[in-house]
């Protein structure tokens, strides 16, 4: 059991289907997190999500009640020439959170990644 529900949303058109029903810019580096609105075809809310960018696609992190709704609203709103798959991984993967003052301290000891602010 996981406190998060995961989705891989892959394939050429990962990128412009993203760009297309999230609130944010998805164009980042490999790496990079961003938090961001699910948004309908008419600009309303739909969820809120962190989309971390990989070499193999998008893993997006919701909400475990959301998982169903999310992947739906996600496979719903793929045009018929887009070729993106999304894949509930929840029971593949976890989520380790690691909050308070001290967080950045604590991963920077443990991690070679750059965890400035400005990173």
């Amino acid at each position: 059991q996981s406190s998060f529900s995961k989705l891989l949303v892959q394939g050429r058109d990962a990128l412009p289907f993203l760009q297309r029903v999230c609130g944010g810019n998805m164009d980042v580096p490999v790496g990079r997190v961003v938090y961001t609105p699910l948004l309908n075809r008419a600009g309303g809310y739909e969820g809120d999500v962190t989309v971390t960018r990989t070499a193999r696609g998008f893993l997006i992190v919701s909400a475990t009640a959301q998982a169903v709704r999310d992947v739906d609203f996600l496979e719903r709103n793929v045009n018929a020439e887009e070729h993106v798959t999304v894949t509930d991984v929840t029971s593949a993967w976890c989520v380790l959170g690691v909050f308070g003052p001290h967080a950045r301290a604590l991963l920077e000891a443990v991690s070679s990644t750059d965890l400035a602010h400005d990173a």
